[in-house]
C-alpha cells in the first residue's frame, strides 16, 4: 500500500484512516474490557476454554452479575460494534 499511495484515491485514503482509527478503538475497548472483567473472566467464566469467542460470550451472559466496572466495559463494547459493524 504504502509503494502505491499516490495511485490511492482521496476517498480510499479517507475509508483506510476511519478504519485504522475504528480497529485501535476496538483494540482499545477490549483491552480494557479484559482488565476490567479479570475476576469475572477467572471466576464465572474460569471453566471456559479460550478461543472462538467463548469467554466474550460468557462474559455476555453473565453481564448481569458482573461487577460495575466489568458491566461499562461489556457495554462500550457493544456499543462499538454496534456502531461500527466490528
Amino acid at each position: 500500500m504504502q509503494a502505491c499511495e499516490d495511485k490511492i484515491s482521496p476517498k480510499c485514503a479517507f475509508e483506510l484512516e476511519e478504519a485504522a482509527t475504528n480497529i485501535l478503538a476496538a483494540a482499545d475497548a477490549l483491552k480494557d474490557g479484559v482488565a476490567a472483567c479479570k475476576a469475572e473472566i477467572k471466576g464465572v467464566c474460569g471453566n471456559i476454554k479460550p478461543g472462538g469467542g467463548r469467554i466474550a460470550s460468557c462474559l455476555l451472559e453473565n453481564k448481569s452479575t458482573a461487577s460495575t466496572g466489568c458491566a461499562e466495559a461489556i457495554a462500550k463494547v457493544e456499543s462499538l460494534a454496534s456502531e461500527k459493524d466490528i
